[in-house]
């Protein structure tokens, strides 16, 4: 991983393997990031999503980026530290249903590899502890009251996250727009997209592995 930050925000970006990775979710998620927005990254593993979305703000945009391992979490921090951009919060948890420990599940691949709470979607061969918080109660303790756009990727656990939330919260607090990997929607103990097509969002984009969904008019 290398990262060339500059004297100016708007040139500061991050680099792996010389290229960024999920380039057509990139473009979805583009015309939705407008100065001064809240972003919340749900899986942020090494801050791809977190920096796109800052570097296209201008740094305006206020992020909440969560990534549970904490190999992966100090890369995170490393990464947004070196960038420069001071509107980013990074959390060292999970969301979930409740405040728990859970056991995060890895194969202990490059870079830590396929990581995931639900056993079945990788070849497991490590665990590590990890802390499972509401996102409502993250989003509370980080003084966050809007999220014009939220990312979820989190193999396979996005239903367990993201529908209590919705379910415990008022809707002035849920998000403008979701991009949710559906990759592992096999696992998932209830049927996210249908719900939140329920709860009045409509699908906006989607790429091989990703649904971007909004809600309606």
């Amino acid at each position: 991983m290398r990262l060339y930050p500059t004297e100016n925000h708007s040139d500061r970006t991050i680099v792996g393997r010389g290229l960024l990775p999920e380039e057509d979710e990139r473009k979805l998620i583009a015309p939705y990031l407008l100065d001064g927005m809240s972003f919340v990254d749900i899986g942020a593993n090494i801050g791809v999503y977190t920096l796109f979305v800052a570097h296209q703000t201008r740094g305006s945009a206020r992020i909440l980026a969560l990534e549970p391992h904490p190999e992966t979490f100090r890369k995170l921090v490393f990464n947004v530290g070196l960038n420069g951009f001071d509107t980013i919060a990074c959390r060292n948890v999970g969301a979930g249903p409740d405040r728990q420990s859970a056991m995060l599940h890895f194969d202990g691949g490059g870079n830590i590899g396929s990581v995931s709470l639900v056993a079945e979607v990788v070849n497991s061969r490590m665990t590590v502890p990890i802390e499972i918080v509401p996102l409502a109660d993250t989003l509370s303790q980080a003084g966050i009251g809007r999220i014009d756009l939220l990312k979820i990727d989190i193999e396979g656990y996005e239903d367990r996250a993201l529908i209590p939330f919705f379910e415990t919260v008022t809707p002035g607090l849920w998000p403008g727009a979701v991009l949710v990997e559906t990759v592992h929607h096999t696992v998932w103990q209830r049927d996210l997209v249908a719900f939140l097509g329920r709860s009045g969002y409509e699908i906006a984009g989607q790429t091989a592995e990703n649904l971007l969904m909004r809600q309606s008019a």
